[in-house]
């Protein structure tokens, strides 16, 4: 059971490879490759759990997720954190041309001791799937084409989705989804009409996604936030939450 947002590593990493599943995985010696359609980079990545014995097996493991990733359409793409770096793959993958991103923060929170909030002034709804991605399409512009694929992951995931949709004034102006898995609950897809920012609907819909979790019975919240997002870490800060790892990719730009 998590306490005092404390996980293990391998723990965490299993319950966010379940919550954005992919449509395809193959498992060669211990790299995790997945692929969904160039949707999202989580599941269009290689998870590395290992580390091959010489620079030689690096090279060649490299180049076997390579044709995998270039035989379906899609950029050869690695996973690293700072639980598990991996240094000199990291390094090889540099010198073959590929690209850092920034770093991704895992953050958690306890849920425990969670308190249920009132949200009288606020309209919100939980809509089925397809008119929750519809919403939203609508705020955040999502590719008519990445629209299959996001239904997709919503309905094989094996978790319980919780969608939210907010209103104020009759119009939709927040939308977020989160994932139920057994005592883990995690918060994804966040977002807020640009004309609505600063308001609190953000933090509202945390606030009401984490009363739900609760009732299901979760004990540890946890979310992704890019690191170069400062407002949104700060509040989620605000809300409890700590940075216990991070991750980045590193994409093949040649």
């Amino acid at each position: 059971m998590p306490k005092d947002n404390q996980v293990d590593y391998e723990t965490m990493e299993r319950v966010m490879l379940r919550a954005i599943p992919a449509f395809e995985e193959e498992e060669i010696d211990g790299w995790l490759l997945r692929y969904a359609g160039a949707y999202t980079g989580r599941a269009n990545s290689t998870y590395i759990a290992s580390t091959p014995p010489d620079l030689d097996a690096i090279n060649n493991k490299i180049a076997v997720c390579e044709t995998w990733y270039r035989q379906r359409g899609t950029i050869p793409r690695f996973r690293l954190t700072t639980v598990k770096p991996f240094p000199q793959i990291h390094q090889k993958l540099m010198n073959r041309a590929y690209t850092e991103t920034h770093t991704i923060q895992i953050q958690t929170k306890n849920l425990s001791d969670h308190q249920p909030g009132n949200f009288d002034q606020v309209k919100f709804s939980f809509p089925a799937i397809d008119e929750w991605v519809r919403d939203y399409q609508a705020l955040h512009g999502l590719e008519e084409n990445d629209v299959p694929k996001l239904i997709t992951m919503l309905s094989t995931h094996p978790g319980t989705n919780c969608l939210l949709r907010m209103e104020l004034d009759g119009k939709l102006v927040g939308v977020g989804r989160g994932v139920l898995d057994g005592q883990f609950f995690g918060l994804f897809n966040f977002y807020v009409h640009k004309n609505y920012r600063r308001k609190g609907i953000a933090s509202d819909m945390i606030k009401i996604m984490e009363d739900w979790a609760s009732d299901q019975g979760a004990r540890l919240s946890y979310l992704q936030v890019d690191s170069d997002n400062p407002n949104a870490i700060q509040l989620y800060q605000k809300l409890g939450y700590q940075t216990i790892y991070e991750y980045w990719y590193l994409m093949d730009s040649s």
